[in-house]
């Protein structure tokens, strides 16, 4: 009897399971699809098209440039891929493709309050440029671009001084490289530190290039526009280990007027390879031509540093669907993108090894 009654039992249940699921998966149906709605354009704010410009001033520069683009609001249509020929350090021409609103006949103007300055479009690179126009350290500078119905502005004030750069230590080693064809490449580590300006805000940015000169085989005709004798250039990295990103900014936070050490910085002597059926042909760096190292410290200003720091937060999020969007800094009036200044120590030296 005991039996009977828990077999009517789980009959039960399982009749019971038999009516709840289709029910239970019903509603999981009718709560997805009632989760989705399309929502009027209309109602979202600020979704207009914004003029977008982008322009950073050194003392040093010798040419100023700005650039000039259009926005992409949500749901608006994507422009068509173009080709435009860039020329590249190297001296050749690649071809790239690009779907970028580039804004022409624009008025761009820059002042600082006494000298102002009119730029002019470069066809060839789609920037509006300015020579002979002198960046002072401690002004600050208004950019204005005008065209069509928009109008945008924004002020940067430029760095008054930078540190000097102490305790310079450039380190050569010889890796194994997959990339370089499982080729031996040198490469050269590379640290530094400087003394903070003390009693104010102070945000930094390394940089680092080496250069050599290299001579080009004639195999070479075969994929570049350019055979003989070549500069070729390569930028240093700066990690704390090697899982890290880029940590070339750098800010005095918690650190003002005391010595602030760079990461390590990572660079490579850097040659071309190309193989067809005949086999496989590098490039030869030039010993007897310059291999110089140009070393530079940046003291940039906050504007510089939160834009900066924004994009690679934000690129960093891109592939991957889960994460948070990050906001881009912007401080331009009426617009989106940045206006920046910086003020750089250099040093060049030549490759002693």
């Amino acid at each position: 009897m005991k039996s009977k009654y828990f077999s009517f039992v789980n009959i039960i249940k399982v009749r019971f399971l038999k009516v709840l699921f289709p029910v239970f998966l019903g509603s999981l149906l009718f709560s997805c699809e009632t989760i989705i709605d399309e929502i009027d354009p209309s109602k979202f704010p600020g979704l207009e098209q914004k003029l977008v410009m982008a322009s950073f001033i050194c003392p040093q520069d010798t040419v100023l440039r700005v650039f000039l683009s259009k926005s992409l609001p949500i749901y608006s249509e994507i422009p068509k891929y173009e080709p435009v020929k860039v020329l590249g350090s190297s001296g050749d021409s690649m071809l790239y493709y690009r779907n970028i609103i580039y804004v022409k006949n624009a008025l761009v103007e820059i002042s600082d309050g006494v000298t102002k300055g009119t730029f002019t479009m470069n066809p060839t690179n789609y920037e509006y440029e300015l020579r002979g126009y002198k960046i002072v350290p401690g002004k600050t500078y208004t950019l204005k671009a005008t065209v069509e119905n928009f109008k945008v502005e924004a002020t940067a004030t430029v760095p008054k001084e930078v540190p000097e750069i102490e305790n310079l230590k450039i380190t050569q080693f010889t890796t194994f490289n997959q990339g370089f064809r499982a080729d031996t490449v040198n490469g050269f580590k590379m640290t530094f530190d400087w003394k903070d300006l003390p009693n104010q805000e102070n945000y930094y940015k390394l940089f680092a290039e080496y250069s050599n000169y290299q001579k080009y085989p004639k195999e070479f005709a075969a994929v570049t526009n350019h055979i003989g004798i070549i500069k070729n250039y390569s930028s240093f990295f700066w990690n704390k280990s090697e899982l890290n990103d880029e940590e070339d900014l750098i800010s005095d936070n918690l650190v003002d007027g005391k010595t602030i050490y760079s990461p390590t910085g990572q660079g490579y002597e850097g040659f071309s390879t190309y193989c067809n059926n005949n086999g496989c042909f590098k490039s030869e760096i030039l010993k007897n031509m310059p291999q110089l190292f140009d070393i530079q410290l940046w003291n940039i200003s906050k504007e510089m540093y939160l834009y900066m720091k924004s994009v690679r937060q934000s690129s960093g999020a891109s592939d991957n669907p889960f994460s948070e969007p990050v906001p881009v800094f912007t401080n331009v009036k009426n617009g989106l993108g940045c206006f920046a200044a910086y003020n750089k120590r250099v040093i060049v030296m030549e490759n002693k090894f």
